[in-house]
């Protein structure tokens, strides 16, 4: 109406073109009643649509499902935002300490969130702002939406499963943990764990090495404790991951015990441990051979020693327990793959791993791989107690060394790419772990002050009453008694005392040389030109097809029951085919035995294979389809020749 009130006003006529209304109308007389008509049928139209969408709205809703986008607050973040309101949070202060932080890791290149609030604006001295421990019942956590809005690397946040299934207990590091390196306690005084590093100490205690940026709490590490005795240790970290640096950490401490005494082996670089050498009862640094052959000496003389430890009447406990006089040994050896490739020190090294426990004796192994060929076989790996993990270059690494029922974290990501983090595990132990990052010991002068330091008031070792047997092997390692360079170890059963150490190194050596010998020979054949005679391409072809008949004849001698025959035609007769496996399981028959039958049936141009890969699907052939296929026939057998003058005739 509104329409034809408009057009009567301006003197304006609508004219149809088509339809059965073609002409000009009007808005005025007639006319007046066909554009009443039309608006009713607008209107009408308007209606209808309005009502339909708030129909489908409603029968939603009894379904459950309300529509519309999700809400903007939810549960979780009602109660935490109740919690920051009760706490008395300023918003002023969190946005400034918001922007703050973001500029300064805006060029982080890991992987980032986003977060939601913040549990205190105010920046302490803790290392860690650790938030409120929140349960998601989702396993589902890639966007939490009660996190900050601020930009966290993914390594900040903890995700672990909680003691009720379903749900996830997740924790949140606001503040960089790494932003500044953890200085030595003996270094640094007024370090925060001086308390945890005395001087002098002993090793019946776990060994403080480093602390957790996310609790503050210690690092330990136990090289000895009196329900098992002592331990080996494998560090595993790829190159520039701070190894050296933990090595030089627990180094430190060993030199402080006052019932342990630090043996080094390292047949590499050796950089490091030359600065501790002095502090060592004993040590083989370098990659010349002389090192080579005194390691040999050492690993020969710790063993000595734990049997005759196991041997000495005045030491009848179950486990001996460290003192100054009976000191812990413990045998640090980096670039562990080094002292491996030597077959003598390989032996050594798996023997000592398996005695050491009970006799005071610890053994300390490093290295970039956690391999066993790396790690020096599968007898000394197969007796880690602890495996002390940082950064690889892949995270399959760490399982290597853990156990894939175990699955540690990624020190990588943790650690934010940063040296010196570290996770350390007992193997066995359930998948328990302490992780932190190492002290920073590395400069030159600070090991040369703590070296010179200890070794002014250190006392000289003497070896135990019952290593006197030893007496020449001893002096061989300590110089007393030059190396001969004659490749040996000069350590017979008279350096050993008459100890048996239960080794067959010659025997070893003699079936390490005669595999060797045999590559060596099959080396030297492969180079060798053989000269393969010509074969009558006619004579190949007739070998060729006889060995083909044979393998046919003994492959496809099965023969089906006609009616498993006649449901396997029926199912390659499908569009679609059917698998070899399909139609044994159906028939309930073996998988090779349908095979051979589908493989016979080929041969007689029944069946054929069409398809590749996993879409490979037997089917009949067009002849076979056509009915043509022959009949069941009893399995292949051997027929008489048929009699003179009578070729080509029936067999009788």
């Amino acid at each position: 109406m509104g329409l034809s009130a408009a057009l009567e006003a301006g003197g304006i006529q609508l004219e149809l073109l088509t339809g059965p209304l073609t002409g000009v109308h009007d808005p005025n007389g007639m006319s007046a009643m066909l554009f009443a008509v039309l608006a009713v049928a607008a209107q009408l139209d308007r209606e209808y649509i309005r009502e339909k969408p708030l129909e489908g709205q409603q029968a939603a809703a009894a379904k459950g499902n309300h529509g519309g986008r999700p809400k903007v607050i939810d549960d979780d973040m009602l109660l935490f935002a109740r919690a920051l309101k009760d706490k008395g949070t300023d918003p002023g202060d969190r946005e400034e300490a918001e922007n703050q932080d973001r500029q300064e890791r805006r060029q982080t290149p890991l992987r980032r969130i986003r977060a939601l609030a913040e549990t205190d604006s105010q920046h302490t001295a803790t290392p860690l702002t650790r938030l409120p421990q929140f349960k998601i019942n989702s396993w589902r956590v890639s966007c939490l939406p009660w996190l900050y809005p601020e930009m966290i690397p993914v390594g900040r946040i903890d995700v672990e499963p909680d003691r009720i299934p379903g749900r996830l207990r997740i924790t949140v590091r606001r503040n960089d943990p790494w932003k500044h390196a953890l200085a030595h306690p003996v270094i640094d005084p007024a370090s925060p764990y001086a308390r945890y590093v005395g001087d002098p100490a002993t090793c019946r205690k776990p060994l403080v090495i480093g602390g957790d940026p996310e609790t503050g709490a210690p690092l330990p590490l136990t090289l000895w404790d009196e329900d098992e005795g002592g331990k080996v240790v494998f560090v595993g970290a790829k190159k520039g991951s701070g190894k050296s640096v933990l090595l030089s950490c627990i180094k430190e401490r060993v030199t402080a015990c006052i019932d342990a005494r630090l043996i080094q082996i390292n047949l590499s670089k050796a950089r490091e441990d030359r600065r501790w050498a002095p502090l060592a009862i004993a040590n083989a640094l370098g990659m010349d051979s002389g090192q080579t052959r005194q390691a040999r000496r050492i690993l020969r003389w710790v063993l000595t020693a734990i049997v005759a430890r196991s041997e000495d009447p005045a030491l009848a406990a179950s486990k001996v327990e460290p003192t100054p006089g009976t000191p812990l040994l413990v045998v640090v050896i980096d670039e562990i793959d080094a002292a491996a490739s030597d077959p003598e020190c390989k032996a050594l090294l798996a023997k000592i791993a398996s005695k050491c426990r009970s006799e005071a004796v610890a053994l300390v192994i490093a290295g970039q791989r956690a391999t066993v060929q790396w790690m020096g076989g599968g007898d000394l790996r197969a007796n880690v107690d602890i495996a002390v993990l940082g950064r690889f270059a892949r995270a399959a690494e760490a399982r290597k060394a853990t156990g894939e029922e175990f699955d540690m974290p990624d020190m990588g990501a943790y650690g934010e790419g940063h040296p010196g983090v570290f996770l350390v595990t007992e193997l066995g132990g359930g998948g328990g772990y302490d992780r932190g990052r190492v002290f920073k010991l590395s400069e030159p002068e600070q090991l040369d002050r703590i070296v010179a330091g200890r070794l002014a008031r250190q006392r000289p070792y003497i070896p135990e009453p019952g290593f006197a047997r030893m007496a020449r092997l001893w002096a061989q390692i300590t110089g007393a008694i030059p190396d001969d360079d004659t490749g040996s170890t000069d350590a017979g059963p008279g350096d050993t005392g008459g100890l048996d150490l239960g080794l067959d190194l010659a025997g070893d050596a003699d079936e390490t040389a005669a595999v060797t010998a045999k590559i060596a020979a099959a080396r030297e054949l492969a180079a060798q030109d053989i000269d393969v005679p010509d074969v009558d391409p006619e004579v190949w072809q007739r070998v060729v097809a006889e060995r083909r008949r044979q393998f046919d004849a003994a492959y496809t001698d099965v023969n089906l029951p006609e009616a498993d025959q006649a449901a396997i035609l029926a199912m390659l007769a499908a569009p679609g085919g059917v698998s070899t496996r399909a139609a044994a399981a159906a028939l309930s028959w073996s998988h090779t035995t349908v095979h051979q039958q589908l493989q016979r049936w080929r041969l007689e141009g029944v069946a054929e294979m069409r398809g590749a890969g996993s879409a490979r699907r037997w089917h009949l052939t067009g002849r076979a389809a056509g009915g043509q296929h022959p009949a069941a026939y009893p399995p292949l057998h051997a027929v008489p020749d048929a009699p003179a003058g009578q070729a080509g005739g029936d067999a009788p």
